[in-house]
């Protein structure tokens, strides 16, 4: 498979890829994985926040809009753009619990 352009680094290589389709999850899925990303699927934006509820901790998201559940893949735009305004901690400190 040809190179897509895509490169991990080291502040992101964890990604959460939600798709109601079977075979978009696995294509995205397994290109990323071609390209060195570590990648959890999630069937539907419900399955993805019980995911994050967990403690799973994306460095990115991968989200199809045009989903049946179209509430949780609302409240998945909701939960990315607070942990894009959530603070950084600086390089080898420890994030604030809950945060």
């Amino acid at each position: 498979m040809d190179s897509v352009g895509l490169e991990p680094t080291n502040d992101m290589t964890n990604v959460l890829v939600v798709d109601d389709d079977m075979s978009v999850r696995y294509i995205v899925a397994e290109t990323l994985r071609d390209e060195n990303f570590t990648v959890t699927v999630a069937e539907n934006g419900l399955e993805a926040l019980r995911l994050l509820e967990e403690g799973l901790d994306p460095d990115a998201l991968v989200l199809s809009f045009l989903q049946s559940t179209y509430e949780a893949a609302a409240d998945l735009a909701g939960w990315e753009r607070a942990a894009l305004e959530r603070p950084v901690p600086p390089s080898g400190a420890s994030p604030a619990p809950g945060g």
